[in-house]
């Protein structure tokens, strides 16, 4: 007769040190500004990735090795009727990192709060946060993991005439693998002030363009901050309709839930108070600014991503059957400030 019995296996626990403080020295000392209380002051698994992150250290993925040891010894009694008896011992080793879906379930929107806090008490300076994060890193941090697993023992009743003993080890290996988005804190755009590609803009395409919209990248002697802008014509043409525009975009990678900041400097000419800027996310209008802007004026809209990856579109447009010229420079996609 087979009988099944659950075993419960508790009490694994996992510590994680930074690997970084062997390398950092000790006695230059921390200067324990608002950058790094900040960085102290948040939850224990945030700070890690964030600093582990900015550092260049940031893996993409925290693997959890278990390995599970259980000893299994039979005791078998010379009697007219027996019971074998089973004890199980389990011990496990844990090597690796605690991931979220083992720790517990992040959101999202709370870890950006808490990078995006960081950057903002670090006054965005990446020498400050280098120094936080080294400093945070080389005293190191222990994280707590508790695995429970299940095992099953048998025992057999028979009648026997001998005493015997009888030791079994068996090793189980188990491990887990997930991705944490980190948000970049510089600029996720490519050539957004049109220095890169002088010739084409690219990879800016331009999209929806209606008859007598044409664009170039030109030197714009009316000023801006860098040698070239974005510069898009709108001649509206005879006998069209009322409308004259188009849109330069790229597709990024964006991490879901992060707040994210669009950002553009722009001015423009002719029927200049019949024009119209605008920004576009995924397809659609997020920010519309109306002419005239006789001198670079900068503005923003802040939106959430919903998607991996998100296209940011700049577009320019004449109403009323008017010509007009928009010239763009300091095109940026950033993480939005932290708003205490």
């Amino acid at each position: 007769m087979m009988k099944w019995f659950p075993v419960l296996v508790t009490g694994v626990t996992l510590a994680n040190a930074s690997p970084l403080a062997a390398l950092i020295e000790r006695d230059t000392g921390c200067n324990a500004n608002n950058c790094l209380r900040a960085v102290r002051g948040a939850p224990a698994d945030y700070a890690n990735m964030f600093c582990t992150a900015a550092l260049g250290k940031s893996p993409a993925t925290s693997d959890i090795t278990v390995t599970a040891t259980s000893t299994v010894t039979a005791l078998e009694t010379a009697t007219s009727v027996s019971t074998e008896h089973i004890t199980t011992t389990t011990t496990a080793t844990i090597t690796g990192a605690p991931n979220a879906g083992n720790v517990q379930k992040r959101k999202t929107s709370a870890y950006s709060d808490y990078t995006s806090h960081f950057s903002s008490q670090c006054s965005y300076s990446t020498a400050k946060l280098s120094s936080a994060c080294s400093c945070y890193l080389a005293n190191g941090t222990t994280s707590t993991l508790t695995v429970y697993t299940t095992v099953s023992a048998t025992f057999t009743e028979a009648t026997i005439t001998t005493t015997t003993a009888t030791t079994t080890t068996v090793q189980e290996t188990a491990s887990a693998t997930t991705s944490i988005c980190i948000p970049a804190q510089t600029n996720a755009l490519r050539n957004g002030d049109f220095e890169q590609d002088t010739a084409t803009g690219a990879p800016w395409q331009v999209v929806g363009a209606s008859d007598g919209a044409s664009h170039e990248v030109i030197t714009d002697a009316a000023g801006g901050d860098a040698t070239h802008v974005f510069h898009s014509v709108l001649r509206h043409p005879a006998n069209a309709g009322p409308y004259t525009g188009q849109v330069f975009q790229q597709a990024v990678g964006t991490c879901v839930g992060t707040k994210y900041r669009v950002q553009y400097s722009a001015r423009n000419v002719g029927d200049s108070s019949d024009g119209y800027s605008y920004i576009y996310i995924n397809g659609n209008v997020i920010s519309t600014v109306r002419g005239p802007l006789s001198a670079y004026t900068t503005y923003y809209a802040d939106f959430t991503a919903t998607t991996e990856t998100t296209t940011v579109g700049i577009g320019s447009l004449q109403v009323f059957y008017t010509s007009g010229e928009y010239f763009f420079d300091n095109v940026s996609l950033m993480p939005a400030p932290v708003v205490n």
